[in-house]
């Protein structure tokens, strides 16, 4: 019979990652949030025809990190602790001369 298959319940489980194979009760995990935001390209010569999606994700990532980041701060679990917020990746654009048109960041 599989696992899950009936309301079983096990009375302990070995997470492998960031436990050194120890038994734990509880586990910090984590998410990854893919936030892509357009712009519109222009040519490098004329910026004013463009709206730069890059600057748009900094802006993003600013406003999370001043206004999220508190919030997070005053949360904690008892066993996992605080809260945190990476922002790991972020990429746009194609070439120098040319205003990005898309940006993402994880």
């Amino acid at each position: 019979m599989a696992l899950g298959s009936k309301k079983d319940f096990a009375d302990m489980a070995v997470i492998g990652e960031a436990t050194d194979l120890n038994i734990v009760v509880a586990h910090k995990g984590s998410m990854g949030i893919k936030v892509e935001l357009a712009g519109q390209a222009a040519h490098g010569s004329m910026l004013h025809l463009g709206d730069n999606a890059i600057y748009k994700c900094t802006e993003y990532i600013e406003a999370l990190r001043r206004d999220l980041l508190p919030v997070l701060g005053n949360k904690s679990h008892p066993y996992c602790g605080k809260p945190t917020l990476n922002v790991g990746r972020i990429e746009g654009g194609m070439q120098n001369n040319i205003v990005p048109d898309s940006c993402f960041f994880i």
